[in-house]
């Protein structure tokens, strides 16, 4: 290939980049321009995977009937042991130790801070050999994010944002739809995709018209075995088991915070009245089991790590790290 062909590729690729963003800016324009939110929910058809009914849906997504609870305190209680010890006390323990800030914003509003969360995650993803595939994949998801209904839930620590979310309310429906987060957040285990599934678990139960929360599709296996533990359900029936059919509902932009992440301490004679109700309620080692074989089972019930579940050690505290759950959308 002449140098003569490069330049002529180069100058095609060019004014096709140059023709993408000017079509990508007025449609932005276009959406924003609409104040009754016609336009914004039609754009939010698709990345909700709405648009259109296809013969067979081959994505499975993670949905939990959050109706029965009185708030997101009781449902993080109704959990197994270490889902309830990470909603409990690890994401309140975390907010506390990083001093997060939690606010709320909407997607119009989203800019160059929520651009960079977005760059680190992908560069995580990617890698840094695959720059120019990482930067197209942040402007079509700062696009679509930017049109998209709902809300958006920023985390800051100090003067920098280092994660986001967002949620839309369809019909009978919370679909929490994108997370993102900076790298060291991940490495530093800073629990917050726990964080932002437990405002949205709080979100919906504040709502009375929604019934069902939808964590969307699972990129890997691991994933979809994770969020089951949290007592979400994966299936194919998304579509007939939520309600997608009401109209789009602006979720409130204002929680309270302060309270939904409150460590619960509990107090010492309750916490040893509740073992020695459990140590009672456990039926007795009959004469043929040996000293030896109840010291074993003592020491696995006290053991701090979690089960292995399909080759995966859990630990005591969530599971797997979720904090890159965004990988799956």
């Amino acid at each position: 290939m002449d140098v003569v062909t490069i330049l002529r590729w180069a100058k095609f690729a060019a004014g096709g980049g140059v023709t993408i963003v000017a079509g990508a800016i007025a449609m932005v324009i276009y959406v924003n321009m609409d104040d009754t939110g016609r336009r914004r929910g039609g754009w939010s058809l698709g990345p909700l995977g709405l648009r259109g009914r296809p013969k067979r849906i081959t994505f499975k997504h993670a949905i939990a009937d959050i109706s029965g609870f009185a708030d997101a305190k009781a449902w993080a209680k109704s959990l197994q042991r270490s889902c309830r010890c990470t909603m409990t006390k690890q994401v309140p323990k975390a907010v506390r130790q990083y001093g997060m800030q939690i606010r709320s914003c909407e997607p119009r509003h989203l800019g160059l801070q929520h651009a960079l969360v977005l760059i680190d995650h992908q560069l995580k993803s990617f890698g840094w050999h695959k720059v120019p595939l990482v930067m197209l994949v942040v402007f079509i998801r700062c696009l679509a994010a930017k049109c998209m209904h709902g809300v958006v839930d920023e985390i800051w620590i100090g003067d920098k944002m280092v994660a986001w979310a967002q949620v839309i309310v369809k019909g009978d429906t919370m679909r929490a739809m994108w997370f993102y987060q900076r790298d060291e957040a991940s490495r530093q285990k800073m629990c917050l995709w726990h964080a932002t599934l437990l405002l949205a678990v709080h979100r919906a139960i504040s709502m009375p018209e929604v019934k069902w929360v939808d964590l969307g599709p699972s990129k890997t296996d691991e994933l979809a075995a994770a969020k089951v533990k949290f007592g979400f359900e994966n299936t194919r029936e998304w579509r007939d088991m939520c309600d997608y059919s009401g109209e789009f509902v602006l979720p409130p932009t204002e929680a309270a915070y302060g309270m939904l992440f409150e460590e619960e301490v509990e107090d010492d004679a309750t916490a040893q009245l509740a073992r020695w109700r459990e140590k009672q309620a456990q039926p007795k080692q009959g004469p043929g089991v040996s000293k030896k074989d109840r010291k074993a089972a003592k020491k696995s019930e006290r053991s701090p790590s979690g089960p292995v579940e399909n080759g995966v050690k859990h630990d005591a505290c969530g599971g797997p790290d979720l904090d890159c759950a965004a990988d799956a959308k």
